[in-house]
């Protein structure tokens, strides 16, 4: 029951950004791309555009549940080059759609955006997940999970140790 929800809630949120980059658009940008990495938010330093900074700041935000849904329906997407492989290729799907459809650009930037955004959802995801299957969370572990997943590697293969290992309990409150 729990799985069918979430592929349910994944389908809708799948809807949803297929309606706000795809669908419903104009076509007046036939086959142009900005291969300018960044340039959301060099443009909106330049130019002190508020809009420039929403605009990258929501290509993160639209991929977050992407990167806390997946690994909750997908057991392949638990681990994180799947999870990133998936996060890629649909950014890809979406801004080559975009520059065929004349849609939208091919942008860089929205790529590297919404693949952080991802990151960021499966960090979160790890972070929840640790708390639900240990009701504790060592510092050490709390840590590791909102760190990237690479550095995450090295600190497990020991070259960052830490003596502190506090942990943070969670407590239940009935009520």
């Amino acid at each position: 029951m729990k799985k069918l929800f979430l592929g349910a809630l994944f389908i809708g949120y799948v809807v949803f950004v297929l309606e706000l980059t795809m669908l419903g658009r104009g076509h007046s940008h036939f086959l142009q791309m900005n291969l300018r990495p960044f340039i959301d938010y060099i443009e909106a330093w330049n130019k002190y555009s508020l809009r420039d900074l929403q605009n990258g700041i929501f290509n993160i935000i639209m991929f977050i549940p992407m990167g806390i849904l997946l690994p909750f329906i997908s057991r392949k997407c638990k681990a994180f080059k799947w999870l990133l492989l998936v996060v890629v290729g649909s950014t890809l799907f979406i801004e080559t759609y975009q520059t065929l459809s004349g849609a939208g650009l091919f942008e860089l930037a929205d790529i590297m955006n919404n693949t952080l955004g991802g990151i960021f959802g499966y960090q979160l995801y790890r972070l929840a997940a640790s708390i639900i299957d240990n009701k504790r969370v060592k510092m050490k572990s709390l840590l590791g999970n909102l760190a990237i997943p690479h550095i995450q590697e090295n600190h497990s293969a020991g070259w960052c140790r830490s003596p502190a290992a506090a942990e943070v309990r969670i407590i239940c409150v009935e009520g």
